[in-house]
């Protein structure tokens, strides 16, 4: 995200490593995403949640586990993507720096703001 944002602010050239550095990038984004499913699926917590999901609504930790964590992590895993697919078939290095930023940075924030902080 960093050397893409620096990418765009100088239009230096978009290289190779720039591009293999994304699919890095984003293949440990899928991998947690995996790793994320199965939890989800195996939490009892989840279980309970999805149990009776009116009463979860209602309570605050048990709506984010349910249904807010997940949401936005799978919304910040598209961003990575979209921004990447959009590097990838860029026209010109500044917007092919500008879209890796972009779509990197929008995914990093909505990861961070789907974090269970209690």
């Amino acid at each position: 995200m960093g050397r893409a944002a620096v990418g765009w602010a100088t239009g230096s050239p978009y290289h190779r490593s720039d591009r293999i550095l994304g699919l890095v990038a984003m293949i440990l984004v899928d991998l947690q995403l995996t790793l994320g499913i199965l939890l989800y699926v195996i939490s009892p917590r989840v279980a309970g949640a999805l149990a009776d999901p009116g009463m979860a609504m209602g309570q605050p930790l048990a709506r984010q586990v349910m249904l807010e964590h997940p949401l936005l992590m799978m919304a910040a895993v598209i961003a990575i993507h979209a921004g990447f697919a959009l590097a990838k078939r860029g026209t010109d290095d500044r917007r092919r720096h500008r879209a890796a930023a972009l779509g990197f940075g929008v995914g990093a924030a909505l990861a961070i703001a789907g974090i269970p902080w209690r």
